[in-house]
């Protein structure tokens, strides 16, 4: 039975240890100068990159901005000759009614001589 006493007192004093730490003050650890040093060095680093990010995000857009002008360009110089040829095509055809006036007429008009 005292042997009960000492372990019930030994349960106690854990669960007091484990609970209520006001009573057993743990040594406190001050903060590493170092250690802050560094993260405050690394937020300004980070704050420089997301401004660089931010910056280069514009250059970015302003690329597609003119890749999309370029694009409508090219879509409309390939359009062009198609439509330039068919206008030819039909005159061409148009030549074999033509008399002898007309023809100089055409070859006048389409070669600017």
């Amino acid at each position: 039975m005292n042997n009960k006493w000492i372990l019930y007192g030994l349960i106690l004093l854990i669960l007091i240890y484990i609970f209520i730490p006001g009573i057993f003050p743990s040594k406190k650890q001050e903060p590493d100068v170092e250690l802050i040093n560094r993260i405050d060095k690394l937020e300004l680093e980070n704050i420089e990159l997301k401004k660089d990010i931010e910056f280069y995000d514009t250059v970015v857009y302003l690329f597609d901005e003119k890749i999309a002008q370029l694009d409508s360009m090219v879509k409309g110089v390939k359009e062009k000759p198609i439509i330039v040829r068919e206008i030819y095509k039909d005159k061409t055809n148009q030549v074999q009614n033509f008399v002898p006036n007309k023809v100089d007429s055409f070859f006048k008009d389409r070669y600017n001589f």
